[in-house]
């Protein structure tokens, strides 16, 4: 994918990737949203504390940095019942 196709993507096509990319890096539960604070959109990834011992942080960075490029994605690793309640 080239660099221009990385910077034109909308924040709903990022979604779908890294909606993607959670599914083959996890078999944990997980939730992702839009989100925005003063620094702009980006996307939030809830991950249930347990999955932090299998879930391969540099792998998912280096794969995320592939398709979309720099843009943010924030991680927050939670206990499962937050990411439960928040995929209700």
């Amino acid at each position: 994918m080239s660099k221009l196709k990385k910077d034109s993507l909308t924040l709903s096509e990022q979604f779908d990737i890294i909606k993607s990319l959670i599914v083959d890096s996890t078999d944990n539960c997980f939730h992702l949203k839009k989100a925005s604070d003063d620094g702009g959109s980006h996307l939030m990834l809830y991950l249930p504390e347990e999955s932090r011992k299998d879930f391969d942080i540099n792998a998912f960075r280096d794969n995320k940095y592939s398709l979309i490029g720099y843009k943010r994605v924030l991680i927050a690793f939670v206990n499962e019942g937050y990411v439960l309640d928040l995929n209700k």
